[in-house]
């Protein structure tokens, strides 16, 4: 694989002289001015193998781009990859890295294309580094339901052209599916779900 940096700047600024934590005061106030100008990774392959089962999954990267024009812009994202003969491009922006360490809430709008299906993802992510908090809207639609299923490992047959749209909120443990809206073919579907991953099954 070859991977290429460009324009890589490191700015830090000095600690206030009246913190007792000098060296975690130098890193919180660095973050806020670290930003990565242009990084492009060609031609990469991931492996991911699962201890359990012992099974791998493979992802070759084509390309994949970051970018920021300053430590307060964006980063944008543009990932071109195979996850065996499935094409997937993802492509936009997170909003707010350089407030991370501050605990400011990061601000997400993604679109992901893959097996003829399109997941957008748009919203915000509270405390990443910490108690994780979401809000996020998500529309996903394809020509073939049947097709990412048998694609996801469970085939079900004689599903065609889908929608959906629902708001998640919450934590990873516990959140919320509101707004919640599904179209498959001539079926229609709306509601509301309260997901709970914190309890022991049954």
């Amino acid at each position: 694989s070859s991977i290429f940096f460009f324009f890589f700047f490191l700015m830090i600024r000095r600690p206030p002289r009246s913190t007792l934590f000098p060296y975690t005061t130098l890193f919180r106030s660095s973050l806020t001015t670290v930003f990565l100008k242009k990084a492009v990774i060609q031609n990469a392959t991931i492996v991911y193998v699962d201890g359990p089962t012992g099974t791998s999954q493979r992802i070759s990267i084509d390309e994949l781009s970051a970018q920021m024009d300053s430590a307060t812009a964006p980063l944008l994202l543009d990932l071109t990859a195979f996850y065996g003969d499935e094409r997937v491009e993802l492509t936009g922006e997170i909003r707010g890295i350089a407030g991370l360490m501050s605990g400011e809430p990061l601000g997400l709008d993604m679109t992901v294309s893959a097996v003829d299906a399109t997941l957008e993802v748009e919203g915000s992510v509270d405390q990443p580094l910490g108690d994780l908090a979401f809000d996020l809207a998500v529309n996903a639609s394809g020509d073939s339901l049947s097709r990412l299923s048998e694609f996801a490992g469970s085939p079900v047959a004689g599903l065609d052209e889908y929608s959906i749209t629902a708001t998640v909120s919450g934590n990873a443990g516990q959140f919320n599916v509101t707004n919640l809206a599904v179209s498959i073919a001539d079926m229609r579907m709306d509601g509301e779900l309260q997901v709970d991953l914190s309890k022991e099954p049954l």
